[in-house]
Order: C-alpha cells, then structure tokens, then sequence
C-alpha cells in the first residue's frame, strides 16, 4: 500500500528498514524507539513534553533512553505532552501516516464518511491507541495482522478473550480489538488498575453467565483436551468448567490443570 512519505517519518521508521538490512548490527535510537511500538505521532507528544528543537532529536533521545531500560520515562513524557496537546488532532493528521488505500478500508472497517475516518484515526494517533489503526485495516482488507504491542501486553498480563467479551457487553463497544487495544495500551502506561476495575465491573454485571465466553474462544482443542484429561471431565463437561472459570476470574487454575497434563 502506498504511503505519503516525508523526511521526519522515513527517519522515525527506518528503524524498521535497518533490521531487514542487518540484523547483526546494533540497535540505532530509532530502530529502538520503533521496535518499542512507539509512533512518529508518540514522538511528536514527547517533543511537546520536552521542549526539543525537532522531533528527531526527541527519537534519538527516546531511544538512547528506552536501551537504557528506561520505557517509565519515555511513557511518562509522551503521556505529559499528550495533556499538553490536550486532545489537538492537528498534530498528527492521518494523511501523514496512512495512504488513501488504508483510510478507505478503515472506513469501511467503521462504516463511516473518509472524513470521519480521519479524524477518529488521528483521534487514536494521538490517544496513542495506533493498534487499533492497524487491526481495522488488517481486518477490513482480510489480511490479518500480529499481534501489536497492545494486544501483546494485554495476553501478558494474563488478561483472556472472555475479559475482553465482558468489558465489550458491559461498555458496549463496537468490536472487542478495539477493548483489547484500549486495555493493553492502558496496561503499557503503568495503568493496570484501570484494566483490573474495567474487569471487575463486567464480571459483576455479567453475574456469572457463562454464555459469553465459550472455552474454545480462548483455549485451543488440544489445550481442552489436556484440561479434560487433568481434570478426568468429558469433552462438553470440560467446555463448561472452563467457561464458567473464564468468567469467574480463573483463566490461571485452567492454564495450571493444562500444563499438568503436560
């Protein structure tokens, strides 16, 4: 897909370029700040936050910072210029970082206006929810997308696709990607909290109805049949144990009764 391309976006993501063209090398401040799952539109906050005559300083710095393993301060200052920025769309509009091929399909994805899609993508830019971006248009092109960092982050937190159907039913979101998104990039800030009394309030509100989380939604059949096997359950009574475990909370004594099994 094509892409408007200028000077500052080519430096943010030639991190990426780098590492296909050589692996053995060591990590640039760019290749860094973009493997972090950072975006040209992060760094734009941070220069905000910090004051930077450029926003390629600001990566250089961000990335010297996160080798340093320091990701708190970096996510501390993106997150300061974002209340700077007070919710500006202007500072990362979506013509700058996405063609006119993925601003259709993410309208599509929403069924909405192009215009309304730029806004709501500029909207996620500088919410720093870029995930969501790319689920959409993955999706609305029928080519599915890796994991982001958002997601990754949300499945490391031992967080499950029932979590997710919850707070979707509870808040009534319109695709559970965008939930999973939203958490994940809350759980990346240092927010899991947040997350934990989103969860808290969806399994209250859904008061154990076990309908929405089948087991094969987050459990693969071979993991089901381990739990079966573990557990001496059936097939069906085995779906329906960890169903009900899903929603109460305890995805962790499924996944130990799965690993016992070996």
């Amino acid at each position: 897909m094509s892409r408007p391309v200028s000077a500052t976006l080519a430096m943010a993501a030639s991190g990426l370029a780098l590492l296909a063209a050589g692996a053995a090398t060591a990590a640039t401040p760019q290749e860094t700040f973009t493997r972090a799952g950072f975006t040209l539109c992060d760094a734009r906050l941070m220069q905000k936050s910090q004051g930077d005559d450029s926003v390629e300083q600001t990566i250089e710095s961000a990335g010297l910072q996160l080798a340093k393993g320091q990701e708190d301060y970096v996510r501390k200052s993106i997150a300061r210029g974002r209340r700077l920025n007070n919710g500006h769309l202007s500072l990362c509009p979506a013509d700058e970082f996405y063609g006119a091929e993925d601003i259709a399909l993410f309208a599509k994805y929403w069924d909405i206006p192009t215009s309304e899609a730029k806004r709501k993508m500029s909207e996620n830019l500088v919410d720093g929810y870029a995930d969501s971006i790319r689920d959409a248009i993955a999706t609305a092109s029928d080519k599915p997308a890796a994991p982001g960092p958002n997601e990754t982050a949300y499945a490391e937190a031992g967080y499950t696709m029932c979590d997710a159907r919850l707070m979707q039913q509870a808040f009534g979101d319109r695709f559970i990607k965008e939930r999973i998104s939203t958490a994940g990039e809350k759980l990346r800030r240092g927010d899991g909290d947040i997350v934990q009394g989103w969860v808290k309030q969806a399994r209250e509100e859904n008061g154990g109805n076990p309908t929405p989380c089948p087991a094969e939604e987050s459990f693969s059949e071979a993991e089901i049949a381990r739990y079966a096997k573990a557990e001496n359950l059936t097939d069906a009574a085995a779906r329906e144990t960890i169903a009900q475990a899903l929603v109460d909370g305890k995805a962790a004594a499924v996944r130990a009764a799965i690993a016992r099994a070996g």
